[in-house]
């Protein structure tokens, strides 16, 4: 299912906070040691203006999403409050599948980059609240079994980078 090891995680954090060229290979690695196609890092203190750090595997994605304007009205925010409780969410959690299959975001644009599903995973940093993004194709079993162990894992845990 995915190799869920926090200190790989904190270890990537603290490398990549101190060499943001590190970034993009960070969140590549985590996402695929959850065995997600890409991961996303993002402020969940307000909908994102600048690019946020994305591995490589979302590029088009993400250059569309601010292209586009998606990041004005990414639906998935809507999650965010939940995340904060929860500590890990899907898309079903915050939207019905009616509302997901009449939803521009999740039809013209998820649709178009063959990605329609996520896991969310809320934590807070330094007073600040985050998120990864972890994005899915189709027809991919990963989420529910993804919420099923991250949430025993990350509820209320800060990824704390170690000493």
């Amino acid at each position: 299912m995915g190799d869920w090891n926090l200190d790989f995680v904190a270890d990537q954090l603290q490398h990549a906070a101190f060499d943001p060229s590190a970034w993009s290979a960070a969140l590549e690695d985590i996402g695929r040691r959850v065995g997600a196609i890409g991961a996303v890092l993002l402020s969940t203190d307000s909908m994102p203006l600048a690019r946020p750090p994305s591995s490589p595997d979302l590029e088009g994605l993400m250059t569309d999403y601010f292209r586009g304007g998606w990041n004005q009205r990414d639906e998935r925010y809507r999650g965010v409050p939940l995340a904060a409780t929860k500590g890990v969410i899907v898309d079903q959690d915050f939207m019905s599948l009616e509302e997901i299959r009449r939803s521009a975001y999740y039809q013209d644009f998820l649709g178009r980059h063959d990605c329609p599903w996520f896991a969310g995973v809320g934590f807070k940093a330094g007073g600040a609240s985050w998120g990864w993004r972890f994005s899915a194709p189709p027809h991919k079993d990963l989420f529910s079994r993804m919420r099923s162990k991250s949430s025993k894992v990350w509820y209320g845990r800060s990824p704390t980078p170690r000493r």
